[in-house]
Parts: structure tokens; C-alpha cells; sequence
């Protein structure tokens, strides 16, 4: 357990960027930089309780759910 959240990478690696206090840059949707690529818990907001990290989980959960949903409602168009 820290204090400072900790990416597994440097800023801008793969894409993603960090926010000056180290923590992952997301939308409200909780989707980095890159396309596709989404983040939740301790590495969007900062360290926290074991709480508000489960709930940006969960939150997180329904937005990428949303994201493939759609991203496999386009290829079915696209083959169809």
C-alpha cells in the first residue's frame, strides 16, 4: 500500500498519458488516451480506500461493457 499511485509505465508510453501528480489521464467514461484502453481505481484518482477504488472498478466496468458492445455491433454491420 502507497501513497502515490504507481503506473506500471512512463508518460506517453503505448499512448497513454499520465497526469502531473502520476496518476492515469482518463475521460468520464474512464477510457486513457488510447483508444480502447481504460483505467479505474488507485491509478485514475490516487490513492484511496479499498472502496472508492472498487467502486471506480465497477464504475469502469459498465463504460468498457458499453465500449465492446458497440465496437462488436459495428463489425456485425461491417460483415453483414
Amino acid at each position: 500500500m502507497g501513497v502515490t499511485p504507481t503506473p506500471p509505465f512512463p508518460d506517453k508510453c503505448c499512448g497513454i498519458e499520465l497526469n502531473s501528480d502520476g496518476t492515469i489521464k482518463t475521460d468520464e467514461r474512464f477510457m486513457t488516451t488510447r483508444e480502447g484502453v481504460f483505467a479505474a481505481g488507485d491509478v485514475r484518482h490516487g490513492p484511496s480506500l479499498i472502496g472508492p477504488a472498487l467502486k471506480s472498478g465497477l464504475d469502469a466496468a459498465k463504460y468498457i461493457h458499453e465500449y465492446l458492445t458497440a465496437k462488436v455491433k459495428v463489425a456485425s454491420r461491417q460483415s453483414g
